[in-house]
Protein backbone atom coordinates (compact mmCIF):
# COMPACT_ATOMS: atom_id res chain seq x y z
CA UNK A 1 0.00 0.00 0.00
CA UNK A 2 2.75 2.06 0.75
CA UNK A 3 4.38 2.54 -3.10
CA UNK A 4 1.84 4.49 -5.06
CA UNK A 5 4.48 4.56 -7.71
CA UNK A 6 4.75 1.28 -8.21
CA UNK A 7 1.06 0.59 -8.04
CA UNK A 8 0.12 3.22 -10.70
CA UNK A 9 3.22 1.74 -12.87
CA UNK A 10 1.22 -1.61 -12.38
CA UNK A 11 -2.59 0.04 -13.18
CA UNK A 12 -1.24 2.34 -16.45
CA UNK A 13 0.74 -1.01 -17.86
CA UNK A 14 -2.89 -3.21 -17.24
CA UNK A 15 -4.64 -0.07 -18.99
CA UNK A 16 -2.63 0.00 -22.01
CA UNK A 17 -2.62 -4.23 -22.24
CA UNK A 18 -6.50 -3.95 -21.73
CA UNK A 19 -7.06 -0.97 -24.00
CA UNK A 20 -7.43 -2.66 -28.01
CA UNK A 21 -9.85 -4.76 -26.79
CA UNK A 22 -12.70 -1.97 -25.45
CA UNK A 23 -14.79 -1.41 -27.79
CA UNK A 24 -17.39 1.56 -28.24
CA UNK A 25 -20.23 -0.84 -26.87
CA UNK A 26 -18.09 -2.01 -23.86
CA UNK A 27 -19.57 -2.02 -20.83
CA UNK A 28 -17.00 -0.54 -18.01
CA UNK A 29 -18.36 -1.73 -14.87
CA UNK A 30 -17.25 0.36 -11.91
CA UNK A 31 -17.64 -2.11 -8.58
CA UNK A 32 -17.18 -0.50 -5.01
CA UNK A 33 -17.05 -3.53 -2.76
CA UNK A 34 -15.10 -4.59 0.31
CA UNK A 35 -12.92 -7.10 1.32
CA UNK A 36 -13.18 -8.65 4.92
CA UNK A 37 -10.35 -10.36 6.61
CA UNK A 38 -12.29 -12.44 9.27
CA UNK A 39 -8.93 -13.34 10.82
CA UNK A 40 -6.31 -11.23 10.38
CA UNK A 41 -4.82 -9.46 13.42
CA UNK A 42 -2.18 -7.21 12.93
CA UNK A 43 -2.82 -5.50 9.07
CA UNK A 44 -2.32 -2.11 8.80
CA UNK A 45 -5.15 0.65 8.60
CA UNK A 46 -7.65 -2.07 8.34
CA UNK A 47 -11.54 -0.43 9.07
CA UNK A 48 -15.11 -1.53 9.76
CA UNK A 49 -16.54 -2.45 6.50
CA UNK A 50 -19.98 -3.77 6.02
CA UNK A 51 -19.47 -7.36 4.38
CA UNK A 52 -22.05 -7.39 1.71
CA UNK A 53 -22.56 -11.27 1.03
CA UNK A 54 -22.68 -12.01 4.82
CA UNK A 55 -24.59 -8.52 5.82
CA UNK A 56 -22.27 -7.81 8.74
CA UNK A 57 -19.36 -5.12 9.70
CA UNK A 58 -15.98 -6.55 9.70
CA UNK A 59 -12.50 -5.56 9.77
CA UNK A 60 -11.16 -5.34 5.95
CA UNK A 61 -10.42 -2.77 3.19
CA UNK A 62 -12.39 -0.80 0.56
CA UNK A 63 -12.01 -2.20 -2.80
CA UNK A 64 -12.54 -0.24 -6.35
CA UNK A 65 -12.57 -2.57 -9.55
CA UNK A 66 -13.08 -1.32 -13.00
CA UNK A 67 -13.76 -4.15 -15.91
CA UNK A 68 -14.66 -3.98 -19.02
CA UNK A 69 -17.37 -6.68 -20.24
CA UNK A 70 -17.99 -6.51 -23.90
CA UNK A 71 -21.65 -6.98 -25.40
CA UNK A 72 -20.89 -9.74 -28.29
CA UNK A 73 -19.52 -12.15 -25.83
CA UNK A 74 -18.44 -13.25 -22.40
CA UNK A 75 -15.05 -12.00 -21.71
CA UNK A 76 -13.91 -9.94 -18.88
CA UNK A 77 -11.13 -7.43 -19.11
CA UNK A 78 -9.36 -6.10 -15.93
CA UNK A 79 -8.95 -2.83 -16.35
CA UNK A 80 -8.55 -1.36 -12.90
CA UNK A 81 -8.54 -2.81 -9.48
CA UNK A 82 -7.46 -1.20 -6.26
CA UNK A 83 -7.68 -1.16 -2.16
CA UNK A 84 -8.49 1.78 -0.51
CA UNK A 85 -8.69 2.39 3.02
CA UNK A 86 -9.56 5.88 4.65
CA UNK A 87 -7.40 5.24 7.90
CA UNK A 88 -4.27 5.92 5.95
CA UNK A 89 -2.41 9.00 6.37
CA UNK A 90 -2.78 11.45 3.41
CA UNK A 91 -6.61 9.46 2.56
CA UNK A 92 -8.46 12.55 0.46
CA UNK A 93 -11.71 10.78 -0.19
CA UNK A 94 -13.71 7.96 -1.49
CA UNK A 95 -15.11 10.27 -4.26
CA UNK A 96 -11.46 10.97 -5.19
CA UNK A 97 -10.59 7.47 -5.22
CA UNK A 98 -12.85 6.66 -7.51
CA UNK A 99 -13.10 10.07 -9.79
CA UNK A 100 -9.33 8.85 -10.26
CA UNK A 101 -9.91 5.73 -11.86
CA UNK A 102 -12.40 6.79 -13.48
CA UNK A 103 -9.98 9.13 -15.25
CA UNK A 104 -7.42 6.87 -15.48
CA UNK A 105 -9.25 4.10 -17.37
CA UNK A 106 -11.06 6.64 -19.35
CA UNK A 107 -7.89 8.03 -20.51
CA UNK A 108 -6.03 4.64 -21.29
CA UNK A 109 -9.06 3.36 -23.04
CA UNK A 110 -9.80 6.81 -25.32
CA UNK A 111 -12.85 7.36 -23.61
CA UNK A 112 -14.52 3.98 -25.35
CA UNK A 113 -17.12 2.11 -23.58
CA UNK A 114 -20.21 2.78 -22.27
CA UNK A 115 -20.04 3.34 -18.22
CA UNK A 116 -21.80 1.38 -15.44
CA UNK A 117 -22.19 2.00 -11.91
CA UNK A 118 -23.91 0.93 -8.74
CA UNK A 119 -26.84 2.64 -7.39
CA UNK A 120 -24.42 3.36 -4.54
CA UNK A 121 -22.83 5.97 -6.86
CA UNK A 122 -25.91 7.52 -7.67
CA UNK A 123 -24.89 10.75 -5.56
CA UNK A 124 -25.61 14.11 -6.89
CA UNK A 125 -21.72 14.49 -7.80
CA UNK A 126 -21.73 11.41 -9.82
CA UNK A 127 -25.03 11.79 -11.78
CA UNK A 128 -25.72 15.52 -12.33
CA UNK A 129 -22.94 15.42 -15.53
CA UNK A 130 -25.19 12.52 -16.73
CA UNK A 131 -28.37 14.50 -16.46
CA UNK A 132 -26.61 17.56 -17.80
CA UNK A 133 -25.08 15.72 -20.54
CA UNK A 134 -28.51 13.80 -21.19
CA UNK A 135 -30.20 16.92 -21.81
CA UNK A 136 -27.74 18.80 -24.04
CA UNK A 137 -28.78 16.14 -26.31
CA UNK A 138 -31.61 16.72 -28.78
CA UNK A 139 -35.00 14.45 -28.56
CA UNK A 140 -35.55 12.77 -31.38
CA UNK A 141 -38.85 11.22 -30.76
CA UNK A 142 -41.68 12.18 -28.19
CA UNK A 143 -45.00 11.09 -27.22
CA UNK A 144 -48.45 12.91 -26.06
CA UNK A 145 -50.63 11.75 -23.39
CA UNK A 146 -53.89 13.22 -22.13
CA UNK A 147 -54.13 13.66 -18.78
CA UNK A 148 -57.21 14.43 -16.99
CA UNK A 149 -57.36 16.81 -13.68
CA UNK A 150 -60.39 17.68 -12.25
CA UNK A 151 -62.51 17.13 -15.18
CA UNK A 152 -59.72 18.89 -17.60
CA UNK A 153 -58.02 17.82 -20.08
CA UNK A 154 -54.00 18.51 -20.27
CA UNK A 155 -51.79 17.49 -22.77
CA UNK A 156 -48.24 16.46 -21.45
CA UNK A 157 -45.39 15.68 -23.62
CA UNK A 158 -43.09 12.69 -22.92
CA UNK A 159 -39.45 13.10 -24.79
Amino acid sequence: MGRQRLERDIQNRLIRQAAPRIEDDTFLVLDLSELTKKYAEKMEYMAWVRNGSEKELGWGYWKLNIVGANTKGSKIVPLHGRLFLHAVPGHRSENEEIREAVGMVAEGVSKRGIWVMDRGLRTAEWIKPAVDLARSCPVLFFETVVKDEAGEERLIRLS
